[in-house]
């Protein structure tokens, strides 16, 4: 298992300075007796900016990446609203 915990500053782009994400995750990769690996993520994360997780088996020729996990803000808030949401839809 590998925990990292971080703060990683936001890339400046067209002169816009984003916030930076402050992370802790655990990732956990396992190998499986056929071969195959499994890979966990958990933890805590901030809640902005949109981000992903992704493994990749680097030992297999053309290894592809695969997202293990993956957060976007507004999708979030956008669940939010409709699960809690204290008026219905007209």
């Amino acid at each position: 298992m590998c925990t990292v915990t971080e703060t990683i500053p936001g890339v400046e782009v067209l002169g816009v300075k984003p916030p930076a994400i402050t992370y802790n995750y655990d990732v956990n990769v396992k190998k499986l007796d056929n071969g195959n690996v499994v890979v966990t993520v958990s933890g805590s994360h901030d809640q902005f900016p949109a981000h992903v997780i992704a493994a990749t088996r680097t030992e297999q020729p053309g290894g592809k990446a695969t997202v293990v996990y993956s957060f976007d803000p507004i999708r979030q808030e956008l669940i939010r609203h409709i699960c809690f949401r204290r008026h219905p839809l007209k």
